[in-house]
């Protein structure tokens, strides 16, 4: 059975990533003679808590992203692609258990390139793997969805300081009868380059 989930996992982050790949590959062919896209590359240190009935879930993660601008940078709203990794690490009663995963990210930015640019984000389609063994989540193939709300604050040139809240969903989209999920909170601490 454990071959099996390991199969299915790799099948699924395998389709994930080609997915990815297109979608990129069209954004930036439809750019035509268009000025090239605009990128951002950085991380972010996240700490996320869920908590179900007498058990505290907490973590710290570290996710790289590398982000492309689909719209022009000097327009009142920005709209971004990104695809962002994290391995994240649970801590106290689960302190040798880990998630690691990669979710494709939209994230609509506000006066972007100015001092300070508010953005609003969404993850629908994150895939993960995790030896952490709960009820919730039920198989060590799982899925994450998340909203989030944050804020870029420029530093100097194309260095940013960015802040974020982030709610998150996990779990296995019923590939096991287990299926109730975790829902997180997340604080995330980041630096970003824009070029």
């Amino acid at each position: 059975m454990n071959r099996m989930r390991g199969r299915r996992f790799k099948v699924i982050f395998i389709l994930a990533a080609i997915g990815s790949c297109f979608f990129l590959y069209l954004s930036d062919a439809q750019a035509g003679d268009a000025d090239p896209p605009r990128h951002v590359v950085g991380g972010y240190f996240v700490y996320g808590n869920a908590h179900d009935k007498d058990i505290d879930y907490d973590f710290v993660s570290i996710n790289p992203y590398f982000g492309w601008l689909l719209t022009p940078a000097d327009e009142r709203f920005t709209l971004e692609f990104a695809v962002e990794g994290f391995y994240n690490r649970h801590l106290y009663n689960f302190d040798s258990k880990y998630e690691i995963g990669v979710r494709p990210i939209l994230r609509l930015h506000y006066l972007y390139g100015h001092r300070i640019s508010p953005f609003f984000e969404i993850s629908t389609a994150g895939v993960l793997y995790t030896n952490l063994k709960v009820r919730e989540t039920g198989s060590e193939l799982n899925f994450t969805s998340h909203i989030g709300a944050g804020v870029d604050v420029r530093l100097w040139d194309e260095w940013y300081l960015n802040m974020a809240y982030r709610y998150r969903h996990v779990s296995n989209a019923g590939l096991d009868g287990d299926n109730a999920g975790l829902n997180h909170h997340q604080g995330l601490m980041g630096l970003s380059y824009h070029f």
